[in-house]
């Protein structure tokens, strides 16, 4: 058969203008100047450290002339050395410009479940890649705890974890018998606020052994959720320090499809008074990360019986 020569050009034309919608714009440089003005002020009146975000600030001014060569047209480019700059600056994690991308208010997976079985020797797994919002993610945590139900001890894996929102304290709730305050959260521009968790709507889940999967990836909600309850003795830490991210932050949206992620606010443990920012949650039993599962299993076979 025979193509239309006409067809496939306007097949070919219209296959160009996708692609060239989908490519990001470059930056002028008039962009980028007036980028890094807004990154600045609002690094200044916004970070949940007022001091260090005016000296910040100030130091991404003073460094913008390094965003003026061509490479920096190139938005990626652009965010990271501003990345870099914010970051050598507060030596904050959660600082960090990028292109914008959607947040957690619209889970596009299993509310972060990756993996849901039961171990041998009745050890209950659960894989949580993400946490959503805590209300939102009930239903998917009530049926994933329905087939571990009578388990002998529960492995929850957070090695792929990023972070997220809220449901790491509900998740937590699950493994603690009486009301507790896992975390508080002191904001800039607000009032504290307190994270509770518990008491378990599952008595049995309270009383089992907990061991909770980490790595250098584990970040943010899911240190959160290990930190907790590390600091309350419910759970054992198992496999590499984290990524060191406890202050809580915000996405602004800054222009040219552009975001910028400030820290507004600072975790405060109510045991430790103090949190895992910069330096992660240390494992109670430090392995390689892909030797953390084996190392439960071990240690399940031999301590409970």
């Amino acid at each position: 058969m025979r193509l239309n020569p006409a067809l496939l050009a306007a097949v070919f034309a219209l296959t160009l203008m996708a692609r060239d919608a989908a490519a990001p714009k470059p930056l002028t440089a008039d962009d980028r100047r007036q980028l890094v003005a807004r990154i600045a002020d609002l690094v200044r009146d916004e970070y949940a450290f007022p001091d260090l975000g005016r000296s910040a600030s100030e130091a991404l001014r003073n460094q913008a002339s390094a965003l003026t060569d061509e490479a920096a047209a190139d938005p990626a480019t652009f965010a990271a050395r501003v990345t870099g700059i914010l970051q050598e600056q507060t030596r904050d994690k959660h600082m960090s410009v990028r292109t914008r991308i959607p947040h957690f208010d619209t889970p596009t997976d299993d509310h972060g479940l990756k993996k849901v079985e039961r171990l041998p020797g009745n050890i209950g797994y659960l894989r949580v890649d993400r946490f959503y919002q805590a209300e939102e993610s009930r239903p998917a945590f009530e049926a994933a705890l329905d087939q571990l139900g009578s388990c002998r001890a529960m492995v929850i894996d957070l090695r792929e974890n990023r972070g997220g929102s809220d449901a790491n304290v509900l998740l937590a709730s699950y493994f603690l018998s009486e009301r507790t305050l896992l975390n508080r959260l002191v904001w800039r521009r607000q009032d504290p606020m307190e994270f509770w968790a518990g008491p378990s709507t599952r008595p049995e889940l309270a009383k089992v052994p907990v061991y909770v999967l980490v790595s250098r990836k584990s970040f943010s909600a899911a240190e959160g959720f290990a930190y907790g309850l590390q600091q309350r003795k419910r759970a054992v830490i198992v496999g590499e320090p984290t990524k060191g991210g406890a202050n809580p932050n915000r996405f602004f949206p800054i222009g040219n499809d552009l975001e910028v992620s400030i820290s507004i606010g600072r975790t405060i443990n109510p045991v430790s008074g103090t949190n895992w920012e910069g330096v992660g949650v240390q494992p109670d039993v430090a392995v390689p990360a892909e030797q953390a599962l084996d190392k439960v299993l071990a240690l399940t076979a031999t301590v409970i019986r």
